[in-house]
């Protein structure tokens, strides 16, 4: 008994790499279907307003947000410690691995399409609440 559950220990990871693991999370798929038919409202009561808009096909509307591009690090050494926050200098983006970018077009004030880009480290937090 023992060593049959062992054995199914060792293979769970396999069968979620093979499933994504919608139901462990999901990274960026998981945010993505948590916002499906979600209204405006909601999605900018969490992520604020757009960084963009224009008008879609039909009616719709795209709006655009970007992941705020703000490192953290705490130092320390023989002179003291501190916290210190990074931003990027203006005419110098950000790095395209520490950003999320996010386009829900809607319609009728309820999502309708979505497109991601970014990694999963920072894209999976903008998850629905």
């Amino acid at each position: 008994m023992i060593r049959r559950l062992h054995r199914s220990f060792r293979i769970a990871p396999l069968i979620c790499a093979l499933g994504g693991c919608a139901e462990w999370g999901g990274g960026t798929t998981g945010a993505i279907n948590s916002w499906n038919g979600a209204r405006y409202e909601e999605v900018a009561a969490q992520w604020g307003a757009p960084t963009c808009s224009a008008e879609a096909e039909g009616g719709a509307i795209a709006h655009t947000w970007l992941s705020p591009y703000i490192r953290f690090g705490i130092f320390g050494g023989n002179a003291g410690s501190g916290v210190a926050a990074s931003f990027p200098l203006p005419g110098m983006g950000p790095d395209p691995a520490h950003v999320c970018e996010r386009t829900l077009t809607f319609k009728d004030g309820a999502v309708v399409h979505q497109e991601w880009r970014g990694p999963d480290t920072v894209c999976a937090p903008y998850k629905r609440r």
